[in-house]
C-alpha cells in the first residue's frame, strides 16, 4: 500500500480499504489493516461497520478478529440493525454473543 494515502480513505460508498477487505473475505488485509491502525468501528454509507459486513457475509474468522480487535458490538446501521441482527450462520452469532456475553 502507497505509504501517502492515509489507511483510513474512503470511496464515495463510505467504504475504506479494512471496509473492501472485509467485505472481500480478506482476512489477511484485514488483519494488516487493523494492525497498521485502521478504523475497524467505521461505517459505509448505509451505516454498516466492518463486523456487520463480516456477520452478513457469514466469514466467521474476519468476525472473530474484529471482535478480538474491539470492534463495537452495538452500532446500528441504517436499518436499525446491529451486527448480532445481520449474522448469517449460527457460528457467526456465537462469536458475537460470545463477546457481548463476557463484556
Amino acid at each position: 500500500m502507497d505509504r501517502n494515502v492515509p489507511i483510513n480513505i474512503r470511496a464515495r460508498d463510505g467504504f475504506t480499504p479494512l471496509l473492501a477487505a472485509v467485505e472481500n473475505g480478506q482476512e489477511n488485509m484485514a488483519l494488516w489493516l487493523i494492525s497498521q491502525s485502521a478504523n475497524f468501528n467505521v461505517q459505509d454509507s448505509s451505516r454498516n461497520s466492518c463486523l456487520h459486513v463480516a456477520a452478513m457475509k457469514g466469514f466467521v474468522s474476519i468476525c472473530r478478529l474484529l471482535v478480538h480487535a474491539g470492534a463495537a458490538m452495538n452500532l446500528l446501521n441504517a436499518y436499525d440493525e446491529a451486527p448480532l441482527d445481520v449474522g448469517q450462520n449460527a457460528e457467526v452469532c456465537r462469536v458475537i454473543l460470545g463477546k457481548r456475553n463476557s463484556s
